[in-house]
């Protein structure tokens, strides 16, 4: 027991009256006698602390260097005058109208276009996707390569982009097979 005696030798050190042990502390309280002032949480009634002194006024602020006044000054200065009026740039003369194309498609079929666009990106990320998977089965891949839609050349593109991709990712032996794709896509184009 860290090298005390005993265990009443231990009390003894660690009490506050290091004479008293706990049962002679309580007999003496049970007598009558008023407990020795602990040093420990001591607080001193209001009317005995020392008074404090009176709060001082804050120090004064610091002087404005004069080139920090002379910068105040020209920021007042226009800030208190009145904006330059504006006046607006002749405009320039509008350039002359062109004829509109003879061949414009109708609004359905400009509509039937971004439809086929929006369907070939969406094929086009699947494909993406089934091409970064590490199997060898490409069927499914092949599959929606099939699906692509709009004219030769829209087709064409996204096939580029995927066997552009499948040489990024080593896949040699599906190379074949989308080249044979772009060169029968190629092969309407021409037609």
């Amino acid at each position: 027991l860290l090298g005390y005696a005993s265990h009443s030798n231990m009390r003894a050190r660690f009490s506050h009256s290091p004479s008293l042990t706990r049962s002679a502390k309580y007999a003496k309280l049970a007598a009558g006698e008023t407990p020795p002032p602990s040093p420990i949480g001591t607080s001193t009634p209001p009317s005995e602390q020392q008074q404090q002194p009176p709060l001082l006024p804050p120090p004064p602020l610091p002087t404005i260097s004069t080139k920090a006044k002379a910068k105040q000054k020209l920021l007042l200065s226009l800030l208190s005058t009145p904006p330059p009026s504006f006046t607006p740039a002749p405009a320039p003369s509008p350039a002359p109208q062109l004829p509109a194309p003879l061949l414009v498609p109708p609004a359905a079929e400009a509509d039937a276009e971004l439809k086929r666009w929006r369907h070939n990106l969406f094929v086009k990320g699947v494909m993406l996707k089934e091409l970064r998977k590490p199997s060898k089965k490409y069927d499914v891949l092949l599959h929606h390569a099939v699906l692509l839609q709009g004219d030769a050349a829209m087709r064409r593109r996204v096939l580029e982009e995927v066997v552009e991709q499948a040489r990024l990712f080593k896949k040699v032996s599906l190379l074949p097979h989308l080249q044979a794709l772009l060169v029968a896509t190629a092969a309407t184009e021409q037609v």
